[in-house]
């Protein structure tokens, strides 16, 4: 059902960016006079929105997981974070007044106040959600983004998040022990 959703809201994306190039020309000059962007921008950019969409998807995983990984939950959270805002600010949406929420989450509470049951529910959350991390970081470093710095800034803090979400994951096993449990969930292209 979510992917019917997708594709629909993906097929009015389509339609609508291909009415906005037609309706302004090759070459001709949209609204307040900027110039069109060419279909390789278009491409780029719509990249780097799929790439913040998959950390906003990340990050939602991991502020719903239990809050018992030592801050390295939160670290990576923070991380996520680091990588949003230099996106953000690449495209200039620094101006939108964007405000984190990292603050609000916590990695204080004991183990033993849950079940194995809950942790293994937790645990999993932090793995889907750092597929959602390498997902961004793969359409970043695939795509021709103009603004290379923050690009790079970006993935770096991706890893760093990732490298949060190993350590978060290791005495439960790590990574591997939740990745047959997770399937496809979170992947962008299941195989």
């Amino acid at each position: 059902m979510k992917k019917l959703a997708l594709l629909a809201l993906a097929m009015g994306l389509i339609g609508t960016s291909a009415f906005a190039q037609n309706a302004s020309g090759p070459g001709r000059t949209i609204g307040n006079g900027e110039a069109k962007l060419g279909n390789k921008q278009n491409l780029t950019m719509r990249a780097i929105r799929m790439a913040l969409e998959e950390i906003k998807k990340g990050n939602g995983l991991l502020r719903d997981a239990l809050g018992i990984y030592d801050g390295h939950r939160v670290s990576a959270l923070k991380w996520a974070e680091v990588a949003r805002s230099e996106i953000r600010v690449g495209i200039m949406e620094q101006k939108l007044g964007y405000q984190s929420n990292t603050e609000t989450a916590t990695d204080s509470d004991s183990k033993k106040k849950y079940t194995k049951e809950q942790i293994d529910r937790s645990n999993l959350k932090l793995v889907i959600g750092a597929r959602h991390y390498e997902n961004a970081i793969s359409l970043l470093s695939k795509s021709n983004w103009e603004q290379v710095k923050r690009k790079e800034a970006a993935i770096v803090a991706l890893q760093k998040a990732l490298q949060e979400l190993r350590l978060a994951l290791a005495p439960y096993g790590g990574p591997d022990a939740y990745q047959k449990m997770a399937g496809d969930r979170g992947k962008i292209n299941p195989k």
